[in-house]
């Protein structure tokens, strides 16, 4: 297994995963949705950057609803260091903080006829856009961006809500 490693070892793929981490459940490693296509790459990204066993990883389905977890404490001590160091990490306009954002868009995003938002964003998180440049409001529990094109044309690439 790849765990054992003090740090994350970080790339674009480890990065999209920290954005759907920031938005898990309970703050375990899963996540909760309707895509099909999300399901496939969490569950992917799993086994091929974290090297988790497929008989480790839980689906469940209820609704239209599916939820994927791991429960694996090394992985998610690995994923809250990095998290700590998001504001360094992701500082930068590149592939690495488009996909952490791309994560957070796919696991919590939506549009409403507000405009495009992420629901439940942390305060560190709305702090990270605005240095990148990506301007949010709040409203209710939901951050609305305030340059909406800012935000497709920064993570079009990687989300797959795009």
């Amino acid at each position: 297994m790849m765990l054992m490693t003090k740090k994350l070892k970080l790339n674009p793929n480890v990065s999209y995963v920290l954005g759907l981490y920031q938005c898990s459940p309970d703050k375990e490693v899963g996540i909760v949705t309707q895509s099909e296509d999300l399901v496939q790459k969490f569950t992917k990204l799993l086994i091929d950057e974290f090297g988790v066993a497929p008989n480790k990883i839980l689906l469940s389905e209820d609704g239209k609803e599916t939820k994927v977890m791991t429960y694996n404490s090394s992985l998610k001590k690995l994923l809250n260091g990095a998290l700590e160091r998001k504001l360094k990490i992701f500082k930068w306009k590149n592939a690495y903080s488009g996909n952490y954002v791309a994560g957070l868009f796919d696991s919590n995003g939506g549009a409403d006829s507000q405009g495009l938002y992420i629901r439940g964003l942390v305060e560190s998180d709305e702090m990270l856009l605005e240095r990148l440049g990506i301007h949010t409001f709040k409203k209710g529990g939901k951050s609305y961006f305030l340059n909406q094109g800012a935000l497709v044309s920064f993570i079009m690439e990687y989300s797959l809500r795009f």
